[in-house]
């Protein structure tokens, strides 16, 4: 499979880097391109005269959590093991930079050193200490308007705030979640090894990305070796090739094309936004592609190996298999003139839980009551959602604030509001910032889940989590 997309990216670079030059850009990332201003003006980059130039920059911050647990015997689904650390302490450095060897040659770096601390057991190094490489990959300028990267790359698409349908390079990517607002995430991830081309125009471009299969075997160099590993076994476990296409048609509207390929399962997607006033922007992603159900995926191991619990196979009899479902955000992000941002977004994921699903997810919690081995097959379900940065669910409603300088200079304030649109559930998350200075800033984040017992926010483990969180700027 690899070898004939192997092939077709060869050629494609080979496409890509000839023919005319029509425009020009310093910053050559299409996937951090906004639609809404794809078709910006772009400057000339500057000629870099000297031998080599580099620049690094360095940060630290330090995030103290706790955590509110329910009571297990409140909760239908539930493990008598699961952690309950009251409070956790994470001390994080990045460090990220640049080089240039040559005027058409960079190298890009982004590494995050992670030291956790927790209430309940014991520090160990090999554990608690995660070097982690984010992002180091060789970018080649083959004109000014052409560009191929090499390397482990962090690939983000999607114009939406809440969620992503078609930001493919997400599952089993991000680092540490400590925020529920999934636009954070997008930066704390670790990159996919993968080759990049790209071609850009006055009115739009195309990107094309291939990225191997380098399996899933721990203990390997690249894999989750100690302290250092590269966890290539997360983020290149199967073999992708995405094509990414983009054209102004009319003012400021641009629609952006995708085609996904993951292991022979085709993906189709559609990124829409456009510009109605100064303040206000309406948008849309959407995807189609070959898969199964979250259910039937979180199972499938278990039935091909014969051990799922007698409990599941009652309520989940059989697998319907891979078939094309739909995931949508659409909404809009309004500006006032006092600064405040808000979007107000609908997502839909057909490969969620639908109403039956969850009573019969509950059902199957009831009679697995005393077999931990079938309450563990029953959560993966919620740990794949969490691990593909999807909803559980099928319908929801997103609302997210934010409001630079409020009240006083240096204060920003936040908030964000999920709904489980099927049962009501839902969490609640509030956070407020304050810059000390040019370099340094302090911020608190809490975050409720609200529902009842048999719903989806209400049957989490969490009842609360709040953060305190520093960061410094070296």
């Amino acid at each position: 499979m690899f070898e004939s997309i192997a092939k077709g990216i060869v050629l494609s670079i080979l496409v890509l880097c000839a023919g005319p030059v029509h425009s020009s850009d310093e910053d050559s990332d299409l996937d951090a391109i906004p639609q809404e201003l794809i078709d910006a003006d772009r400057s000339k980059p500057e000629e870099n005269n000297d031998p080599a130039k580099y620049s690094i920059r360095i940060k630290a911050d330090d995030l103290f959590e706790y955590t509110s647990w329910r009571d297990p015997n409140d909760l239908i689904v539930s493990v008598p093991d699961y952690d309950k650390s009251d409070w956790n302490n994470l001390a994080r450095i990045g460090v990220r930079g640049e080089f240039s060897p040559a005027s058409s040659l960079n190298i890009h770096a982004d590494a995050l050193l992670n030291i956790y601390l927790y209430d309940d057991e014991a520090f160990k190094s090999a554990k608690d200490i995660q070097f982690n490489v984010k992002e180091l990959y060789l970018s080649w300028s083959a004109t000014p308007s052409s560009f191929v990267d090499l390397g482990r790359i962090n690939i983000k698409n999607g114009v939406a705030a809440g969620f992503n349908p078609t930001d493919y390079f997400k599952t089993n990517a991000v680092i540490s979640r400590n925020t529920q607002d999934i636009s954070q995430l997008r930066d704390n991830r670790l990159g996919t090894f993968a080759v990049r081309a790209q071609k850009l125009w006055d009115s739009g471009g195309i990107s094309v990305v291939a990225a191997p299969d380098m399996g899933n075997e721990l203990g390997r160099w690249y894999s989750d070796e100690s302290i250092y590993g590269l966890n290539m076994q997360k983020t290149n476990d199967r073999s992708r090739l995405m094509i990414k296409f983009s054209q102004r048609i009319i003012g400021n509207f641009s629609p952006e094309l995708i085609y996904y390929n993951e292991s022979g399962d085709n993906n189709f997607g559609v990124n829409l936004s456009h510009s109605i006033n100064d303040n206000l922007i309406v948008y849309s992603e959407w995807n189609v592609g070959e898969r199964r159900s979250l259910l039937d995926e979180a199972l499938f191991g278990l039935r091909q190996s014969q051990q799922i619990r007698p409990e599941l196979l009652a309520n989940f009899p059989q697998d319907e298999g891979k078939k094309y479902q739909h995931q949508l955000a659409i909404g809009a992000t309004y500006t006032t003139v006092s600064n405040i941002t808000t979007n107000l977004e609908y997502h839909y994921n057909q490969a969620g839980l639908s109403d039956e699903d969850w009573r019969n997810w509950f059902r199957t919690g009831e009679t697995a009551q005393g077999d931990p081995w079938a309450m563990g097959q029953l959560l993966s379900v919620r740990a794949l959602a969490q691990a593909r940065v999807e909803p559980a669910n099928k319908h929801s409603l997103f609302l997210r604030s934010q409001w630079q300088n409020a009240l006083i200079t240096n204060l920003n304030l936040a908030g964000l509001f999920l709904m489980d649109l099927e049962d009501q559930s839902s969490l609640v998350q509030a956070e407020t910032a304050y810059n000390l200075n040019s370099q340094s800033s302090v911020s608190l984040r809490v975050a409720k889940f609200i529902g009842g017992k048999q719903s989806n926010y209400g049957s989490l483990f969490t009842d609360l989590t709040a953060i305190l969180q520093y960061n410094y700027n070296f």
